[in-house]
């Protein structure tokens, strides 16, 4: 007893928060029907819900269709929040959130450990590589063995690249001997 107001309502709060059906979308096991699909294709792509059109597609029992589930997955890819995908793959995968965690060696890298625009924008290359070789259906060899890549400014100086100015990605071809 003699749990204050305040202390009741944390408690409450915490147990809310840190419940897997509060921080999960838990469909039932099983195969899916269109809605729950439509969910976790929404979910995946947008880290968030489905839109009208998607649930439309899902009302009318057509999302398990191969053909009509392809458009669709094209159709949330090609929309601005299909980024959301794109960050939080890449930075699972190659753990982008943990660039700050390490380093490379000052004494070779020395602008490194002092720029914090090269490292923003060495992030932001990784998604805007990734976002190319996905929205182009390039081959997953691209990933080793591109000649070509985004930088800016600060990026081509850190590579050596000449002519590239600005603070906005570009698409840049790689010198031969890059590789």
């Amino acid at each position: 007893m003699g749990a204050t107001a305040d202390n009741a309502l944390r408690e409450c709060v915490v147990e809310l928060m840190t419940s897997p059906d509060f921080l999960c979308v838990i469909e039932p096991p099983g195969q899916l029907d269109d809605f729950a699909l439509a969910s976790r294709l929404a979910y995946f792509l947008w880290n968030s819900t489905p839109d009208e059109a998607l649930l439309a597609v899902a009302r009318e029992g057509k999302l398990r269709d191969g053909a009509v589930l392809a458009a669709q997955t094209e159709r949330l890819l090609k929309d601005p929040r299909a980024s959301r995908f794109v960050a939080n793959f890449t930075d699972q995968w190659l753990g982008l959130r943990m660039i700050d965690d390490t380093s490379p060696d000052s004494k070779l890298y020395p602008e490194y450990a002092r720029n914090d625009l090269l490292k923003r924008s060495s992030v932001q290359e990784t998604r805007a590589f990734f976002r190319r070789v996905l929205d182009e259906n390039l081959s997953v060899r691209e990933f080793a063995a591109a000649n070509w890549t985004f930088a800016n400014e600060s990026l081509a100086k850190h590579y050596g690249l000449p002519g590239i100015t600005g603070l906005a990605l570009q698409k840049v071809s790689l010198p031969a001997d890059s590789a």
